[in-house]
């Protein structure tokens, strides 16, 4: 394997430096992977101290991770580094849309990391890479934008993505065109290094497992983790508090011990501040549940992946009901933060195409949820105006290619409830004729 790592990295090296393209570092095989991986191959134990032959073979399984420098690389040439993948992040969304911009702000989404089995063999099965992480409430996720469509190319010098300039959903016109923006002055997924970072409440670690259950995800399912630290109070930054509401993040208070949060005059002396584009935080978007689609989302419970999971009650009852409610908040939480993109927000959605852009749907575990704009639109944009209402009018258990893969079925069920509403206002029409008469 050290070998076939070394002549994929050779050759690549060949490629790129015959395009011009050489980088100044290229990914080299760890000289101890190596040594550690003919060690594992002569059968040999105890080569890793304490880990025996299993932590010898599952440390020469693991990916390199070190770096060297390239022959031959051209002065300024891009300089390049590997990463280990330490683990998977497994969420309830399967696609990007419905996934939160800020994870915290929809606390009943749950998810997990599932440490790569190289890792959790590495410790003795016992989960030591995570011996102490139950002392902290959150976490710092380190994770790559690998399921967006521009990752693929983010590593490779010679089509990475690397486009200086990017359209913030945020940064909208009044006349409904988005502006460009410096990449390092956003988040946006399609960066040079496609790396994400992201803040989520510790609920429950399985040490053997190697797996660490969290909530408040905004993160798609499947992500590669790069890193998992813990959250420091020395981490929060105050807000000014504006429009009469309170600072975000209250100001940690000084200790006595003399540790670092004790001795930063930064605590209390400064205040985060951010770009006048960003729209200010609104109420969350009311949502109502239209028929008997509580009833169908309950139905789908006993199949979903994280709505109960290994952090729930054991009692079979209690677990399946408060699964349900958990699950119900979670999908209220995404609604309520609006899913929609800014430029949907402001199409009127008149004339022919009236209810175009007043249905939609997306998939959250095991469900597929379809919802309409039943208040609120285009008109409601304004920054005093009330926020939008959405009504959920259809859950169903997820298929394989997503809801959003075909949206005829949705344009069916549109038809078929604007038909009954139709319908429904035409008798109540008739009702209060009949009354006048």
């Amino acid at each position: 394997e050290a070998a076939r790592r070394q002549a994929v990295a050779s050759w690549r090296r060949d490629r790129l430096a015959r395009a011009g393209r050489a980088p100044a570092m290229a990914v080299e095989v760890c000289a101890a992977t190596a040594a550690v991986a003919a060690t594992a191959a002569a059968g040999v134990d105890g080569a890793v101290g304490g880990a025996g032959g299993a932590g010898v073979a599952a440390v020469a399984a693991a990916p390199a991770v070190s770096v060297g420098p390239c022959s031959g690389a051209k002065p300024g040439a891009v300089e390049t580094f590997a990463m280990a993948r330490v683990g998977t992040l497994r969420s309830s969304f399967p696609a990007a849309f419905g996934c939160p911009r800020q994870g915290l702000a929809a606390p009943s989404v749950r998810g997990r990391i599932e440490l790569e089995p190289w890792m959790v063999a590495a410790s003795g099965g016992a989960g030591q890479f995570l011996d102490g992480l139950e002392g902290f409430s959150h976490v710092w996720v380190i994770f790559l934008f690998d399921q967006n469509r521009h990752s693929s190319a983010s590593f490779d010098p010679s089509s990475s993505f690397l486009r200086p300039m990017v359209k913030p959903p945020w940064l909208t016109g009044a006349d409904g065109k988005r502006g460009s923006c410096g990449v390092f002055a956003t988040r946006s997924p399609h960066r040079p290094n496609p790396i994400g970072l992201t803040v989520c409440r510790v609920d429950h670690i399985d040490h053997a497992a190697g797996t660490v259950f969290i909530s408040g995800v905004d993160v798609i399912d499947g992500s590669a983790v790069l890193d998992i630290k813990p959250y420091h109070p020395i981490d929060s930054i105050p807000t000014e508090p504006s429009a009469g509401q309170p600072s975000a993040c209250p100001v940690p208070r000084p200790t006595d011990d003399g540790d670092d949060v004790a001795r930063s005059p930064h605590m209390t002396a400064e205040v985060a501040t951010f770009a006048s584009w960003l729209p200010p935080p609104k109420p969350r978007s009311a949502v109502q549940w239209y028929g008997n689609t509580l009833e169908e989302l309950r139905g789908l419970v006993p199949h979903c992946t994280f709505y109960p999971d290994a952090r729930d009650a054991d009692e079979s009852e209690e677990r399946l009901e408060g699964a349900f409610r958990t699950l119900r908040a979670a999908v209220e939480e995404v609604l309520g933060l609006d899913p929609r993109t800014p430029q949907s927000r402001g199409k009127s959605g008149s004339g022919a195409t009236a209810t175009t852009h007043r249905y939609w749907a997306l998939d959250f575990d095991a469900a597929s949820v379809a919802f309409r704009l039943a208040g609120g639109g285009p008109s409601a944009e304004g920054e005093n105006a009330p926020t939008a209402t959405f009504e959920v009018v259809k859950v169903g258990r997820r298929g394989r290619e997503g809801a959003r893969a075909d949206k005829a079925w949705l344009d069916a069920l549109r038809k078929e409830l604007e038909a009954d509403t139709s319908a429904r206002d035409g008798e109540t029409l008739a009702g209060s004729n009949g009354v006048a008469r």
